[in-house]
């Protein structure tokens, strides 16, 4: 038998706190039909929990501590008519 620990009713939940934030730009070329490019950029952050910090802090941290922040470039073409 599985026992699930559940929260007391009477205490006060938690409160919203941004701690991963995922900025994420696509650029679409379509060089013919079925047939393209995409370049995505792509910045992530992992910020630390803090319910005391006003969202536009949170926000301008979460874009100058990044931990990821990567470019990836995609090309497809359809052969054959």
């Amino acid at each position: 038998m599985f026992i699930r620990l559940m929260r007391a009713t009477n205490t006060t939940p938690d409160d919203f706190v941004i701690s991963r934030l995922t900025f994420q730009a696509r650029y679409r070329l379509e060089i013919a039909p079925l047939s393209g490019s995409f370049l995505v950029y792509t910045r992530g952050s992992d910020l630390p929990s803090d319910k005391f910090d006003s969202f536009s802090n949170s926000l301008q941290r979460a874009f100058e501590d990044r931990v990821v922040d990567t470019f990836a470039l995609r090309l497809h073409y359809r052969f054959g008519s």
